[in-house]
């Protein structure tokens, strides 16, 4: 009963093959579906360019073929190692590097940087530069004891201490 069954089991695969691939427009029908949820590819992320600017290239470490500039928004369909592809079609594919991309907004911002300045006359021109002399106590030797001009040490030798925290020795007279 067993071998009847099995036989009969294996007829009807054959039979199902033979004239299930006498319908030809349904596999077509199906490749194309297929083909366009593959053209409709998802966003991995997006991020924005942190550098002045970022080389556009048709493949990783291949030719560039466009820049981009700082703060621009980039969405990402797909990453290989340290690089990203940026474009929907992959008939002209855009990579570039991740190393100079960053993920929140406002993260590509530089900080202003604050320029200090050589000339006297700028120095002497700002009120904080000269307040900053009237404070300056100034003691014997550029030297500070709490009380006095120096401190004795433990063989009777006398220091004080500089603005560094270094113990200087007075000479004995």
């Amino acid at each position: 009963m067993k071998k009847s069954t099995l036989g009969w089991g294996a007829a009807g695969l054959v039979a199902l093959g033979i004239f299930g691939s006498g319908n030809d427009n349904s596999p077509k029908q199906t490749s194309d579906s297929e083909n366009a949820q593959s053209a409709v590819e998802e966003v991995i992320e997006s991020k924005y360019i942190n550098t002045n600017s970022l080389n556009i290239r048709d493949k990783p470490n291949g030719h560039v073929v466009g820049k981009l500039g700082r703060g621009e928004k980039v969405d990402i369909y797909e990453t290989k190692g340290n690089w990203a592809r940026i474009s929907l079609n992959s008939s002209s594919p855009q990579w570039l590097s991740t190393k100079l991309l960053c993920e929140t907004d406002g993260c590509f911002k530089q900080k202003s940087r604050s320029t200090t300045s050589n000339n006297y006359q700028a120095l002497k021109s700002h009120p904080h530069h000269s307040e900053r002399k009237q404070k300056k106590t100034y003691y014997d030797s550029d030297c500070s004891c709490a009380v006095v001009d120096y401190c004795v040490g433990p063989r009777g030798g006398h220091y004080c201490i500089t603005s560094g925290g270094n113990k200087r020795y007075k000479p004995r007279y």
